[in-house]
């Protein structure tokens, strides 16, 4: 009955914050369309500052992850929602954010207890904080079309919370679902770099609270939005573009451009998750690769059949 109550609690407190807030969001963090924007009209950012604040609020009454590890990092993307600022600053949050979050979770010991060689040991520490700002910056790249990453990730946490017993993610997933009104398309809100770098950082402390085995498996359950940030970013790679900067070359992005709706590309990546979560926890961790496997294949036949080509898009910039 604790959950429940704590659940519609937070449904309730984050709708009722962006509808209050809103008319402050609209007069100061303002986010223009452009060339490389999926949106056309003049809509307010910023809005992930409900459920970083109702979220982290929350989190005082029940045991579980401390969300206030993460507001630098959110302080920072709500500066950056109305500064844009260097991507440096931006950075170094974002490692000193999983520093905090890393040190005293489960990943962390277990690293500790299982790794003698000092030279390994700090390859592996290395690797952990790059995998972990990789996937707070691919969760910002994803933030692209409306209610793509509120939704996607409101499944994900909702079912952990559910079958897992954790409250922390139970949490935020309903402020997700308090936000999800507000940013269905056409959105009237975006969530901003506050909200999606905060929902990334969290992401990363699921997977730090697990052994480095759990911890794979753990970022396989959100395999559908982090593989198609990643592909990109290899991609961008090859062709020598600067990977943070600004572009519609994702394949949601792309998906969107050509044959299909917001709707259904939101559709299509939330099944996905919840295939994927609904193995993780029914079947064994061979299915869940299985799993993987055939969305990289629809995900190819997609990028064939619906979404504008990749060069197509890259030289309508250049032009």
């Amino acid at each position: 009955m604790y959950k429940i109550q704590i659940f519609i609690l937070g449904v309730f407190l984050t709708f009722i914050f962006i509808k209050f807030f809103l008319p402050f969001l609209k007069k100061f963090i303002i986010d223009k369309p452009n060339l490389r924007s999926s949106h056309k009209h003049l809509t307010p950012s910023g809005g992930g500052i409900s459920f970083v604040l109702v979220s982290t609020f929350l989190s005082i009454f029940v045991e579980g992850f401390n969300f206030f590890l993460l507001l630098p990092l959110a302080i920072v993307g709500f500066i950056d929602d109305k500064l844009e600022l260097p991507s440096w600053i931006r950075y170094c949050t974002q490692v000193l954010t999983l520093l905090l979050v890393f040190n005293d979770s489960e990943l962390h010991f277990f690293v500790l207890n299982n790794i003698d060689d000092n030279l390994l040991l700090h390859l592996t520490y290395l690797l952990i904080i790059v995998v972990g700002t990789a996937i707070i910056n691919f969760i910002n790249f994803m933030d692209g079309i409306d209610s793509l990453i509120a939704s996607t990730l409101f499944i994900m946490l909702f079912l952990l919370g559910l079958f897992q017993s954790n409250l922390s993610s139970l949490i935020l997933s309903a402020c997700l679902l308090g936000f999800l009104p507000w940013n269905c398309p056409p959105a009237k809100v975006f969530m901003g770099d506050i909200g999606s770098t905060f929902l990334g950082a969290y992401l990363v402390s699921l997977f730090y609270e697990n052994n480095l085995i759990n911890s794979v498996f753990m970022i396989l359950i959100a395999f559908p939005i982090l593989f198609d940030a990643f592909v990109t970013v290899i991609r961008r790679l090859i062709d020598r573009q600067r990977i943070f900067s600004p572009h519609k070359l994702h394949l949601y992005q792309r998906l969107k451009e050509g044959d299909l709706s917001n709707i259904q590309v939101v559709y299509i990546f939330s099944m996905a998750t919840l295939v994927n979560c609904i193995v993780y926890f029914y079947l064994d961790s061979l299915f869940l690769l299985i799993s993987n496997a055939i969305w990289v294949l629809f995900g190819i036949y997609l990028n064939k059949s619906f979404a504008v080509p990749f060069k197509s898009i890259k030289n309508n910039f250049e032009n």
